[in-house]
Order: C-alpha cells, then structure tokens, then sequence
C-alpha cells in the first residue's frame, strides 16, 4: 500500500507486528535470522517474547 503523504515505514512495522502475533516465530525463516549481525540475540529476545504471549488458538 503507497498512498501519497503517508508512511511505508509505519505501515511495514504494523504489518510485521500483526502478522509476527498471528504466525509466531515459526514463520520467521532461520536464514534471515542467522545473517544479522546479532542474530542469536535477536532470537532469544523473540523466544522471551513468545514465552509470554497467551497460547490460545486464534479463531
């Protein structure tokens, strides 16, 4: 989506968040991670998020 006088940034962000809360960490490719500079931190800040997030299916 690219309308005019808005910001892609945002709009990346939001959609990364809604879609990292519905697919979880699963859905992040492990190459993508393991290419970062600080990848393994990275990781296990994701894990700690994810250990905290309710485990209910989604409807």
């Amino acid at each position: 989506m690219n309308l005019p006088g808005g910001d892609s940034a945002a709009r990346g962000m939001i959609t990364g968040m809604v879609l990292g809360a519905h697919l979880g960490m699963e859905a992040i490719p492990s190459h993508r991670l393991d290419r970062r500079q600080k990848g393994d931190r990275v990781r296990g800040l994701l894990e700690k998020l994810s250990s905290q997030r309710p485990h209910r299916p989604m409807e």
